[in-house]
């Protein structure tokens, strides 16, 4: 069997989509190592990993007091598919409960979570 390719469209749901997805479409390459462009890693990186950078400043900014501060202050700045994409890569990140977006004093644990997920 050829080697499988794929491109962007397949590449971020494996880098961010819900568990179940997730482990379907490793299963589903699992038997032939997929190939990826140098395009399509580039293209990853740049619809994910440019907004969740720019959202990390965001969010560090001395003027923003809770994360849903940042959301909202970010959330005007940007197309929407761009803010698609990076909230799909930070639901798993806030989504859990461990950060709570209205309190100030979690602002800080929500910067260093994010610093980590994007180096």
């Amino acid at each position: 069997m050829p080697t499988p390719f794929l491109d962007s469209s397949l590449v971020q749901p494996i880098l961010v989509s819900s568990h179940l997805y997730r482990q379907y479409l490793i299963n589903t390459f699992q038997e032939n190592q997929p190939y990826i462009s140098n395009y399509a890693q580039m293209e990853v990186k740049r619809s994910l990993l440019v907004p969740l950078i720019d959202f990390y400043f965001v969010l560090s900014m001395p003027f923003i007091q809770t994360v849903s501060d940042g959301f909202a202050y970010w959330r005007n700045q940007f197309r929407q598919s761009e803010l698609k994409a990076a909230f799909i890569a930070i639901d798993p990140l806030f989504g859990n409960g461990q950060i709570r977006s209205s309190h100030p004093e979690d602002k800080a644990h929500a910067v260093q979570l994010l610093g980590r997920y994007i180096k």
